[in-house]
């Protein structure tokens, strides 16, 4: 039986099926720039999320793709928290 591999996300912020995988904000906006210009199937949520579609892919590059994401959002984690750490560093203390 072909399956995906799809372990290995379960502490990241993504859920993956077998026909797309979910990115949720805030690294949809991270992942939509990193995988832009690859030609991929991506649609945009309402809940600020993205979903790559694995329409039409045979099973080695969608998991390969897979790898690439898990890969991705490990290594966006650091960009995320300084992000959020200078917005928070930013804001006015009323106390």
């Amino acid at each position: 039986m072909n399956t995906t591999s799809t372990s290995g996300f379960e502490f990241l912020p993504a859920n993956p099926t077998y026909d797309n995988i979910e990115i949720y904000s805030p690294f949809a906006k991270l992942a939509d720039e990193h995988f832009l210009n690859r030609g991929l199937n991506i649609r945009y949520l309402e809940n600020e999320s993205i979903l790559i579609s694995f329409d039409k892919m045979d099973l080695n590059t969608k998991n390969q793709l897979l790898k690439e994401i898990k890969y991705f959002l490990k290594q966006s984690r650091q960009k995320i928290i300084n992000n959020f750490l200078i917005y928070k560093g930013n804001k006015m203390n009323y106390l």
